[in-house]
């Protein structure tokens, strides 16, 4: 378990997002197949986000797993960040309430 193993146990906390309102729209592409970072690990973290009252689209994209996530999300992502420079709201899949 390297959460309980030093150095990995610090470098892991130090390189995660806290889950709190940023003033910025979030988009989060998740593969359900991704082997290295968990498809309930994101949506827990997306939950926390919706929770402390963020604004985030959250995209289930299909390929190989987590070593082509990028790849896989491009269209999604283009599309997303040509809207925000557009001036469209984004979309917020956090429920209501």
């Amino acid at each position: 378990d390297l959460g309980r193993i030093q150095p990995w146990a610090r470098l892991a906390r130090e390189n995660s997002p806290a889950a709190r309102p940023y003033g910025v729209p979030f988009l989060i592409a998740q593969n359900p197949r991704d082997a290295l970072v968990g498809a309930d690990v994101t949506q827990g973290f997306v939950r926390r986000l919706c929770r402390a009252g963020g604004v985030v689209r959250s995209v289930a994209i299909d390929g190989e797993g987590h070593a082509t996530s990028a790849k896989d999300s491009a269209r999604a992502t283009l599309d997303w960040i040509d809207a925000r420079f557009a001036g469209r709201p984004a979309r917020n899949d956090c429920k209501a309430g």
